[in-house]
């Protein structure tokens, strides 16, 4: 998973994440705040859980970011969200995910590159669907062609 770390490497404010375990595509995101553990977003809410309960036996990867605030106002952001979770949007795959969450304490800047890869990916796929579809029809349309070409042919002959 690249930049694997141990609770003994980690400073409080870290953003860390791990596999997923509903989607196994996908990794979780969450705050490492010390001793206490890692304050994290999922479709259940803000939750504060132990180191351990947050690795569930994956390997925990450390996150970097180009910029971020100091340490101590990331912890502060993921607290303050903690205590006030109505003040949080809620929960969605696509807008407002673990990885959205863990970033913006970190940041300020809500962003998920699980997401920006995700959806580049489908924008592809679809690309290739809709080739594949023409390239299909245009031979569909090129063989119902010939032989109608070919009955016209023997209609004259």
């Amino acid at each position: 998973m690249g930049n694997a770390v141990t609770q003994d490497n980690l400073q409080p404010g870290d953003v860390i994440y791990r596999d997923n375990k509903v989607f196994e595509l996908a990794n979780h995101y969450g705050v490492y705040i010390g001793d206490e553990g890692v304050i994290h977003f999922s479709s259940d809410g803000i939750k504060l859980m132990s180191y351990d309960e947050f690795a569930s036996g994956y390997e925990v990867s450390l996150k970097r970011y180009d910029a971020t605030h100091p340490r101590e106002q990331i912890v502060e952001v993921a607290r303050y969200y903690l205590k006030h979770p109505e003040k949080w949007d809620d929960y969605s795959l696509v807008f407002n995910n673990c990885e959205h969450f863990a970033s913006f304490c970190a940041t300020g800047k809500k962003k998920s590159g699980q997401v920006q890869k995700a959806v580049v990916a489908g924008a592809v796929g679809v690309g290739v669907g809709v080739a594949l579809t023409v390239v299909a029809g245009g031979l569909f349309i090129a063989a119902n062609g010939k032989e109608d070409n070919d009955k016209k042919k023997e209609n004259y002959v």
